[in-house]
């Protein structure tokens, strides 16, 4: 079996008058491909809650573009669509080189950018696109995240942590 995988994440202050770009994304965690999984082995994270999990499984994982910000000011337009597009060109091309059995993201589920009030049902739906109705697609979340419509709709499992402060980011991973 073989999943793809990534994420964007971001926590979003409507309050901040400060804008969140791609520069700030880039200088908080960004990572693609395999420096994913060098990145984030054995850590307890969301990220190595999957990767764990996919080695206790015998799973393959291909990882795409993994991005976390802090909290920050609302995401500006250009940002969410390059990261959004990076993201899904990604899967498709770990796609294309040989096929994927599922899709695993880890977002956070409070992200607003400009004129996407849903980055992360823009981003699900980005993805469902791409892949149809038949690709599963999980999704793990911060506990405060709002869940939406659509990613309801182009999701086929949510996974929120529990504890807060958020000691079980790993253990919800691992869930998925």
């Amino acid at each position: 079996m073989r999943i793809g995988f990534g994420g964007i994440s971001h926590e979003t202050n409507t309050f901040s008058v400060v804008k969140t770009t791609t520069e700030a994304f880039k200088n908080d965690r960004y990572t693609e491909g395999e420096e994913t999984i060098r990145t984030f082995t054995g850590t307890r994270t969301y990220t190595g809650g999957l990767i764990d999990e996919a080695a206790a499984l015998d799973i393959e994982l291909a990882p795409a573009l993994s991005t976390i910000k802090g909290p920050s000011g609302i995401i500006v337009r250009d940002c969410i669509e390059t990261l959004r597009d990076t993201l899904v060109a990604g899967l498709e091309k770990l796609h294309a080189d040989k096929p994927l059995d599922g899709i695993a993201l880890t977002l956070h589920g409070a992200g607003t950018a400009e004129e996407y009030p849903d980055i992360e049902g823009e981003i699900l739906r980005s993805i469902r696109d791409a892949f149809g109705p038949d690709m599963p697609i999980g999704v793990v979340l911060d506990l405060h995240g709002n869940i939406t419509d659509t990613m309801m709709k182009n999701a086929d499992i949510l996974i929120g942590v529990k504890g807060y402060p958020h000691v079980d980011e790993y253990e919800r991973a691992r869930d998925m």
